[in-house]
């Protein structure tokens, strides 16, 4: 949990800049001056593809995965999507093909 990524509570995974921010002494600003200062931060290191340096959020659920082996999680998702999107890209084309002709 950190307050560092905008100025109010949030769950989030474990990083350097989550380490940096909840460091005692850190001063956080009040919502939403902080968020904008962190936001700042996190476009320059994406683009300089720092994760490390990257905000990263989770849900209240993420430490209950299991999943071990990402490569593993990945490949399973990409299969699964595989399997219907056959049928999602035909009704896609047939509907608009039906708002074409209309």
């Amino acid at each position: 949990m950190t307050k560092g990524f905008t100025g109010r509570l949030a769950r989030a995974i474990h990083n350097r800049v989550m380490e940096d921010l909840n460091r005692n002494g850190t001063e956080i600003l009040p919502y939403p001056l902080q968020r904008e200062l962190v936001r700042n931060l996190a476009i320059a290191a994406e683009a300089a593809g720092r994760a490390d340096l990257v905000p990263m959020w989770v849900g209240q659920s993420a430490n209950l995965s299991t999943c071990t082996d990402v490569s593993a999680l990945l490949t399973s998702l990409v299969e699964q999507v595989s399997e219907i999107a056959g049928p999602i890209i035909q009704w896609s084309a047939a509907r608009r093909e039906k708002q074409i002709l209309k």
